[in-house]
């Protein structure tokens, strides 16, 4: 049985645990996790217990992770998007056994590519000949979903599941199966941390985006095209073996001052002290590079790209209506 779900997860990219949380626990984390505010006291050791042990159970894994975050509804800045969570710096890049764990505490829907993890630098033509090939899993609150970091996925945010206006989920980001896992490929991890400018100008339209039933689609249409094809250019100044595991818009909150006091923002993201274990952040000198050739740049060109192919569809009708009248 675990030999098969391996296999699944090796396969399609993604594994499904439904009803993992008794209800006890669901209403203890629920209260826990607001739009605004949230209470790392009690996400924090929740998320070993109740969240990667039952993972290693179902896996036979001893899970290492680098981060997480607790949102509500709020996370759709840099989730709302097509997007990888681990990014291969190079196409020749050994591909790493590196996941993200998610459990959902309120009906959601997520939309994957299965099998896109092991297509990380395709081709336009291969692309957009893929990108009908998603699958929209419906999320209920206490299920697990463990996906390859590097398979190209989305929140739905615009898909009304459920009840009430909450989205809330624990998201466990660079999880390792094994120390030994992570200590050989950690050392190839580059964590890329969000700026507060970027933040606050870039990251509400995000949001405004993400959550706009006309203009999602176009996002989700141009972070396709930009995810699937391998993120634009590898600038010459990181190395070519690096794995990027990019932290969009949301910014960072240090886990001392987080279980210090009661409360602290959602949607940032918490580093776990791996100690002696080897991640580290980018070069801050090359961030904005790589920042500028993959992501900045790309989209530019495809945003550009589609603008053009819209005039021109819009021509051709135009004139196609003023000949027959």
């Amino acid at each position: 049985m675990r030999e098969h779900i391996i296999r699944q997860l090796d396969e399609d990219g993604y594994l499904h645990l439904p009803s993992v949380l008794p209800p006890s626990d669901l209403a203890r984390i629920r209260r826990a996790i607001g739009p605004e505010r949230c209470d790392y006291g009690v996400v924090h050791p929740f998320i070993r217990r109740n969240i990667l042990d039952e993972v290693d159970r179902h896996l036979g894994w001893q899970t290492q992770y680098t981060k997480y975050r607790a949102s509500d509804n709020n996370n759709s800045v840099d989730a709302g998007a097509i997007h990888r969570d681990l990014v291969y710096h190079s196409p020749t890049s050994e591909h790493a056994p590196v996941f993200t764990v998610l459990m959902y505490f309120d009906h959601a829907v997520v939309q994957l590519y299965p099998g896109s993890h092991h297509r990380t630098h395709m081709g336009y033509i291969e692309a957009v000949a893929a990108y009908s090939e998603h699958l929209d899993l419906r999320m209920s609150p206490g299920d697990i979903l463990v996906f390859s970091a590097s398979i190209l996925h989305r929140g739905v945010f615009t898909a009304q599941v459920g009840e009430g206006a909450h989205r809330r989920v624990v998201q466990i980001f660079d999880v390792f199966p094994s120390r030994e896992s992570m200590a050989r490929h950690g050392p190839r991890l580059a964590h890329m941390p969000a700026s507060a400018s970027n933040t606050s100008s870039l990251g509400s339209f995000a949001k405004f985006v993400s959550h706009s039933p006309v203009l999602a689609p176009i996002a989700s249409w141009l972070g396709y095209l930009h995810a699937s094809t391998g993120y634009g250019y590898a600038p010459p100044a990181v190395d070519e073996d690096t794995m990027l595991s990019s932290e969009g818009f949301a910014l960072r909150l240090d886990l001392q001052e987080a279980l210090a006091a009661p409360y602290h923002q959602t949607n940032r993201y918490v580093l776990h002290p791996l100690n002696h274990l080897p991640c580290t952040d980018l070069d801050p000198a090359v961030i904005d590079r790589v920042s500028m050739y993959r992501y900045t740049a790309p989209y530019t060109v495809h945003g550009t790209v589609l603008a053009l192919l819209v005039f021109l569809i819009l021509y051709a009708l135009y004139s196609l209506i003023k000949r027959k009248s």
